[in-house]
């Protein structure tokens, strides 16, 4: 499409022409290749439903992000700066709500250096954006000019993803203090590897506005900068609900004072890595007086319990990724979950099988718990689709808990189960509905012996759930409805040829 800018607006003919505020709402129920389509019609159309088109901008001010992709620069730059200049305009800047300055994928590291023209330009057309809500940027230099403008902003969103080499060039002895406008939602070198650790003498952030933060993400080369300016900041996170850091720092001098200014945190996201880079942090004691309020903890196992004692949280998923190989024995889960308390109501986690003493360790050890996840966190990383298959309706749960009349038995509302299928016969087929029943009549103890081959290592993953609907009463028993769900990919469309 041409970007023409378009200052004036045309006059309509009022006989055949509809008001601009039910063409708005005509539009705001089309899909983007329709409103494109009809910015196409005629100049009064194209005045109000170009704008719409540029809602959310992504700028790659990148030169040489790909060794494929390398044009002129001359030519480069006068492309930029005609689109920004397009983009900056009245009529259409006030229509933007998300703004991304990210490289081509995939990149090289050491390719990622921005047109310093191409990023001045940006910046300085930022305060246009006056609806803006959302801003990512990724490997951009913070010179003082815009710092400043990023501490006059007023965002929901901002992402900040940034290396020392990419943004200091040489070292230097003077801390930077980077402003975040982040109202709602702060993320901070999620992407970033150990390698390129930042160091925090030589940078540190400042929260903008600490009092109205919902969450705030970051990864391992981030964490420690952000447990940092969290602990110096001279207001509290009073709307903090969602923490997501690196599990390597929960031990650093700066996490226990971090917490206290979170008090009404609900979710602790703790980050491990599938191979980790060192050895987890050993934990003593976490005092009391911090996570009183925390309801989710999402993190490794082995650390699970240091976070239950003297909390009452309901909702714990022991996995850190959606890799086969992370998921633990029976042995090595057991002593973990009768340290997690009486008031766990969810639990997710991932093992190789369930035999009946770990069955009686749930029974015994979590006697409130709704919704049990048995690896269905698990993937095979295959893009695509999700799709479920109902396989019945009216499906009584599988008794899990002590054998016979004798023992504890657990009242679920929600029983999910990780699967691998063979790949000879299309998920969703009779022959998969007929393993799935199998299964679940058979469940837990022939859980591992179902699948043809071993499901702890395999190639594709199902997930197996089953949700109450409602108790029968003449014979009071629970009753649910069983489906399956998978991706469908590629793969699974060739097998069904």
């Amino acid at each position: 499409m041409t970007l023409v800018i378009d200052e004036q607006e045309p006059k309509h003919n009022s006989d055949i022409f509809l008001p601009t505020e039910l063409w708005l709402d005509i539009l705001s129920l089309s899909t983007r290749n329709s409103i494109a389509a009809i910015s196409l019609t005629c100049r009064s159309l194209r005045w109000i439903a170009q704008p719409l088109l540029f809602q959310d901008l992504v700028i790659r001010p990148f030169l040489k992000s790909t060794t494929y992709r390398k044009p002129r620069r001359t030519l480069y730059v006068a492309r930029r700066h005609k689109r920004l200049d397009f983009f900056s305009s009245p009529r259409i800047a006030c229509h933007i709500r998300s703004i991304s300055v990210i490289p081509y994928p995939p990149v090289a590291r050491k390719h990622n250096v921005p047109n310093p023209n191409v990023v001045a330009q940006v910046f300085s057309a930022l305060p246009l954006f006056t609806n803006l809500r959302s801003l990512v940027l990724h490997s951009i230099l913070c010179t003082s000019e815009r710092l400043t403008i990023l501490q006059n902003l007023s965002l929901d969103n901002f992402e900040l993803d940034i290396r020392r080499g990419d943004i200091w060039g040489v070292p230097t002895r003077r801390s930077t203090l980077t402003p975040i406008p982040a109202q709602r939602v702060f993320s901070f070198n999620c992407n970033a590897g150990p390698h390129e650790r930042l160091n925090p003498s030589l940078f540190s952030l400042q929260f903008v506005h600490p009092d109205t933060l919902e969450e705030i993400h970051s990864g391992l080369d981030g964490t420690e900068i952000m447990l940092v300016a969290m602990s110096l900041s001279p207001s509290a996170f009073h709307s903090l609900r969602t923490l997501d850091i690196s599990v390597y720092f929960i031990d650093s001098p700066q996490f226990v004072p971090a917490m206290h200014q979170c008090p009404h945190l609900a979710t602790l996201h703790l980050r491990a890595p599938v191979t980790p880079a060192r050895s987890l942090p050993r934990m003593s004691h976490i005092p009391s007086d911090i996570l009183q309020a925390l309801v989710v903890y999402h993190g490794p196992p082995f650390l699970a319990a240091f976070f239950a004692q003297d909390r009452a949280i309901r909702d714990f998923k022991l996995w850190t990724s959606r890799d086969p190989s992370s998921v633990l024995c029976p042995t090595e889960l057991a002593p973990i979950l009768l340290r997690l308390g009486s008031s766990v109501e969810t639990l997710e986690l991932g093992v190789t099988e369930l035999p009946p003493f770990l069955i009686e360790t749930i029974t015994d050890s979590l006697p409130n718990l709704k919704s049990l996840s048995v690896n269905s966190h698990l993937s095979s990383n295959s893009p695509g689709t999700v799709i479920t298959h109902i396989i019945q309706t009216k499906v009584s749960p599988p008794r899990i808990g002590a054998v016979g009349a004798v023992g504890a038995q657990l009242d679920l509302n929600n029983l999910s189960l990780g699967v691998r299928f063979p790949a000879t016969f299309p998920i969703g087929s009779p022959v998969h509905e007929k393993i799935v029943l199998s299964l679940w009549g058979k469940f837990p103890h022939r859980y591992n012996r179902v699948m043809s081959l071993r499901w702890a290592t395999g190639p594709a993953w199902s997930k197996i759930m089953w949700s109450r609907l409602d108790k029968d009463i003449r014979y009071n028993e629970a009753l649910g409805t069983l489906s399956i769900e998978h991706t469908e990919s590629f793969n699974t469309y060739a097998s069904l040829k």
